[in-house]
């Protein structure tokens, strides 16, 4: 959820600074912001989705902890925008979009790279919905895919109000109403089962136990465990 949470507030923020902050100034400014935000989001949404599928289940920590952990993701996305922006106002950074012409070779790098980024993150979410059946998961992962459709729509936009433009922009909205359907399924299944967020948040995971007895029943090879003198215990 933090790293949802953290990537969401990245790309939300780059739009918004990328309208009220970067089309004043000129069309490649502003697209300059977004499109850099949408790398930074896709950077953080990969991390959460590669951390999730490598743990069984979510490590629990103290109180202090988790709000030291949520500062410095909310407040490390923030400023990470905060600062592109104030670099492609004052003109600090290549050029990304000419008008009429299209994105520089710079610019479909980013977005590439952006595409692949939430490409592999919704990959990663729905291998998680295959093992732990978690709504949450399934519709985060679609969000997510709807996001890569955007940037997908964005490389071959060659203005800022043209068909693939508004493609994109649709893109990216849909993922936000995906993503904001996701955080309501986890608070209403936390109400439902009378349990705590945090609980909820963590049934999204399968225990060790749990996921050990899944790997066995869906491998196609035997799986033996032997101990130090070579004898076979399972």
């Amino acid at each position: 959820m933090i790293w949802l949470g953290a990537g969401v507030l990245a790309l939300g923020t780059a739009i918004v600074l990328a309208n009220w902050v970067g089309s004043p100034i000129s069309a490649d400014t502003g697209i300059k912001i977004q499109n850099l935000g949408s790398f930074i989001a896709g950077a953080i949404h990969f991390a959460g989705a590669l951390a999730a599928f490598s743990s069984n289940a979510p490590i629990k920590s103290s109180v202090g902890r988790r709000v030291l952990v949520l500062t410095a993701a909310y407040g490390g996305a923030i400023a990470a925008i905060a600062l592109l922006t104030l670099l492609s106002a004052a003109q600090l950074l290549p050029v990304f979009f000419v008008p009429g012409q299209g994105g520089t070779d710079l610019r479909q790098g980013i977005l590439t790279i952006a595409m692949t980024l939430f490409a592999a993150s919704a990959l990663l979410s729905l291998l998680i919905h295959s093992r732990s059946r978690s709504l949450f998961m399934y519709i985060y992962g679609m969000g997510l895919a709807l996001l890569c459709i955007g940037q997908l729509a964005y490389i071959y936009a060659t203005s800022i109000a043209d068909a693939m433009s508004w493609l994109g922009r649709t893109g990216q909205w849909l993922g936000a109403i995906y993503f904001a359907v996701a955080c309501v399924t986890v608070i209403r299944q936390s109400r439902t089962e009378r349990d705590g967020l945090q609980e909820a948040i963590e049934s999204l995971f399968p225990s060790s136990a749990e996921g050990y007895r899944l790997l066995v029943q869906s491998s196609p090879d035997a799986i033996i465990g032997v101990d130090g003198a070579g004898r076979v215990l399972v």
